[in-house]
């Protein structure tokens, strides 16, 4: 009896064994199943630009702006559900996000670089209330974009019940007119036959303008003229507002234009074929931060002055819009593109552009300002520009994390800024924040490969194992030329300096690193260099106006001999992908050599047969019949 207990046990325990194996195999093949269908199953309807399904008209508005080709290039950003970005717009003196809680901050950059960003309680949008038969409309939806090329920022308000009727809203703060902050307003209402009612109002209220903020309306309005001769109505408010920033008794004058709201469109018929449009230019001025009890009605008045000419030159000016564009084209001749990395930190393409995107407008531009500089302090500071010694010193920026980011709020923005110029002081550029905006470009774009001039040349002195990625400069200023390189990783895991130059006002000339060879004349023609790594470490390029000293640098240097290069990319990518495939060889056999087990138990375990009269016969434990094997 006790065998054949023990038979009936060891049965019923192996058929369930076989059981719950099975069972697990098929759960874990259910779970495997789950798992590559999740993001179909889970998929939402992809928000565009943030908005809602139920804003259909404004998805299909704003898809028809074409966006999705400039974001592909790198030179737009919108603010998705998936990544709320903030677009940000300033010209260095006034800076505000794009927000509907938006605030506008005066920038001084103070002393040493500390750039204080005072909040003026102010929000700058203008905001655009549409009225029909039955009251007044609140808008359903909105959505923000970004022009990263020409620094325009656009707002799209679409209203629920007036048959999409969309507002496209054009923003900019104009890079040359810095006390101008311009808004032109599209309104599509191509489906709606009935008369509307626009009225334009600035976020801010004159009651907070003259409560809250404290500021005074000048009884005498300003009246200008427009580019077309239109009359123009600006009411001015005039105080003083705290600079907490930059300490508890700090303050400065400000004056702000605002126009009065001429737009009294009381009718707005259907328009099935074209769009109605107008502009509202705003004027915001100010002082230097002091004191305020030091600050006189003088400073206030001074700040009314200057921005009554301001109004009424930028007013006047026909292609004001035209003007910001070309300015804010000059920044962008020095480039900066990097191609993918093997490292998960590196700041991919889109993150470096936004990052600079992000400084120069934070920061003032006194070479765009042709009315401000003198031509003797213009002179300086393009000398300056052209060779800026000692910028910059130090390890590259390619990698550094903290510096290329994508900004949450203005608040990260202005922190982005700071930590920038005290990076640069730091490393040989202290001389750069008074180029403004144009120094900035050309240090960051030094930086991210550690480019670094001396008295007598350019060098490429970062340590080879950064190149990582395929890396594009354009642009360089040296000597009066600009001078392009592509550092490109080959197919053998070596890399290769590719180096040209354009408008030249005289010749250069280039070495690889050590300058082992003979100097070339640098011109439009790309020359190409492999990446040599010396004994002692040495520059990978040098570029001079005399081959002279080129040539006397070679044996300055005492090279004693020359290391193999392999990017550390492509070997590290490599040594990666082949431990990867190791480890999935590994897993792959282990589960095979587990399935073939658990096959051979189960059909084994399944042809078992136990015969009972014999064990009850003789009292032992049956023989194992097998029939068949597999």
């Amino acid at each position: 009896m006790v065998y054949l207990s023990m038979a009936r046990f060891f049965t019923y325990i192996n058929l369930q064994t076989i059981r719950n194996r099975r069972n697990i195999i098929i759960g874990v093949l259910f779970l495997l199943l789950l798992i590559y269908l999740m993001p179909n199953i889970f998929r939402s309807t992809k928000s565009y630009l943030g908005i809602s399904a139920s804003s259909e008209c404004l998805t299909k508005f704003v898809a028809s702006e074409s966006w999705d080709g400039l974001v592909a290039d790198e030179k737009a950003t919108l603010s998705t559900a998936e990544v709320p970005l903030l677009p940000y717009l300033g010209n260095g003196r006034l800076g505000f996000g794009l927000s509907r809680d938006s605030k506008l901050y005066l920038h001084d950059p103070g002393e040493g670089g500390e750039h204080f960003y005072i909040d003026s309680g102010l929000s700058p949008l203008i905001n655009i209330m549409v009225e029909s038969g039955v009251g007044s409309r609140s808008l359903s939806n909105d959505a923000w974009a970004l022009n990263i090329e020409s620094a325009f920022g656009y707002r799209y308000v679409s209203y629920s019940q007036l048959d999409c009727l969309t507002v496209k809203q054009k923003i900019f703060a104009h890079r040359t007119k810095s006390s101008l902050i311009v808004q032109r307003f599209s309104i599509y209402n191509y489906r709606d036959t009935r008369t509307l009612s626009v009225k334009p109002a600035l976020s801010t209220s004159p009651s907070d303008l003259t409560g809250r903020l404290g500021l005074a309306a000048d009884p005498a309005p300003l009246a200008v003229a427009d580019s077309q001769g239109k009359p123009v109505s600006y009411v001015v408010y005039k105080g003083i507002l705290p600079a907490a920033e930059a300490g508890a008794d700090r303050a400065v004058p400000v004056c702000l234009a605002v126009p009065k709201p001429v737009v009294e469109m009381s009718e707005l018929p259907g328009n099935p074929i074209g769009t109605t449009e107008f502009t509202f230019v705003l004027g915001v001025q100010y002082g230097a931060i002091s004191s305020r009890t030091s600050i006189t009605e003088e400073a206030v008045e001074d700040c009314v002055t200057r921005l009554k000419e301001e109004i009424e030159s930028g007013i006047k000016l026909v292609a004001l819009e035209d003007s910001h564009t070309e300015a804010w084209r000059s920044l962008w001749r020095s480039r900066l593109h990097v191609g993918p990395s093997s490292e998960p930190d590196a700041p991919n393409s889109f993150v470096t552009q936004y990052t600079i995107y992000n400084i120069l407008s934070s920061v003032e531009s006194p070479l765009l300002d042709v009315d401000e500089l003198t031509t003797t302090r213009r002179e300086e500071l393009v000398r300056l520009l052209n060779n800026p010694e000692t910028c910059f010193r130090g390890h590259p920026t390619v990698d550094a994390v903290a510096l290329w980011r994508t900004p949450a709020t203005v608040a990260d923005v202005h922190q982005l800024v700071r930590l920038w110029t005290l990076t640069l002081e730091k490393h040989g550029c202290s001389k750069i924040p008074e180029l403004g905006a144009s120094g900035m470009m050309e240090a960051m774009v030094l930086s991210f490969a550690s480019f670094t001039f001396t008295q007598h040349h350019l060098a490429l002195t970062a340590d080879p194992h950064y190149f990582h990625r395929d890396i594009r400069l354009r642009h360089v200023n040296c000597e009066g030329c600009y001078i392009h390189l592509n550092i490109s990783l080959l197919a053998d895991g070596t890399a290769s300096l590719n180096v040209s130059a354009e408008s030249c006002e005289l010749q250069l000339f280039v070495c690889g690193g050590g300058c082992l060879d003979k100097p070339l004349p640098l011109d439009v023609e790309t020359l190409s260099f492999p990446v040599k790594v010396t004994r002692p470490l040495t520059a990978l390029l040098y570029v001079a106006k005399s081959e002279k000293h080129l040539l006397e640098l070679k044996s300055a240097l005492h090279i004693r001999d020359l290391v193999v290069f392999h990017a550390s990319g492509s070997s590290s990518n490599l040594a990666l992908n082949i431990f990867w495939v190791c480890v999935a060889v590994i897993v792959i056999s282990f589960h095979g050599f587990l399935l073939v087990l658990v096959v051979r138990e189960w059909r084994g375990s399944r042809n078992v047969v136990v015969d009972l009269p014999s064990l009850y016969r003789t009292g032992r434990p049956p023989r194992r019949k097998l029939q068949g094997w597999i």
